[in-house]
């Protein structure tokens, strides 16, 4: 947060509100004016304001407070196609993503949709999929992507390929750019900017 953290309390929203107590509620008095008649105004006591309800917390918190079905985001899924993955594997993984992405919806709208694309990588790297491929979530049930028989592991080139996607034309400003990563095994390496594998 650019003006530092923010500070809350959380109280329980049932319980009452305090109240003032008689002895301290203050008498209001009206001005006299000579050769008139006075009264005195009997105290009155403001109305207790009530407390609306606190929205409950959620135990799936997922860190995102969006609307799953509007986010406009940019994904690339960058799937390891080696021979340690196996058909198996890339099935399962690809399954998997494809199952979380039926949350959101995948289209080419500027706004409040998210589109997806997809690049292989072994030794070599592959582009699958650009961001402009898929229209509907329904698409991705057709993703299917199959080894490169290779045994190396050229994810700096993956990475590479999804960030110049990124950085092209294509690219939507508003979107927020978002690598998914799957594969069968790394090394640490650290890249330019805050990304650590």
């Amino acid at each position: 947060r650019p003006y530092g953290p923010l500070k809350t309390s959380i109280t329980d929203p049932t319980a009452p509100l305090p109240t003032v107590p008689n002895h301290e509620t203050p008498t209001l008095f009206t001005p006299t004016v000579p050769h008139q008649k006075t009264t005195t105004a009997k105290p009155t006591r403001k109305p207790t304001p009530t407390v609306p309800s606190l929205p409950v917390a959620s135990i799936n918190n997922t860190g995102c407070n969006c609307v799953l079905k509007t986010v406009w985001l940019d994904v690339f899924l960058l799937m390891e196609a080696t021979t340690a993955m196996t058909a198996n594997g890339i099935n399962s993984a690809t399954d998997y993503v494809v199952s979380a992405f039926t949350k959101l919806t995948v289209g080419q709208a500027v706004q409040y949709q998210t589109r997806f694309g997809v690049i292989r990588y072994a030794s070599s790297v592959d582009l699958i999929a650009d961001l402009d491929n898929y229209t509907s979530t329904a698409d991705l049930f057709d993703l299917n992507i199959s080894s490169l028989n290779e045994t190396g592991t050229n994810i700096e080139g993956a990475i590479r390929m999804a960030t110049s996607k990124f950085a092209s034309k294509s690219h939507r400003l508003a979107a927020r750019p978002v690598l998914i990563i799957v594969g069968s095994s790394y090394k640490l390496v650290a890249y330019p900017g805050r990304l650590i594998i």
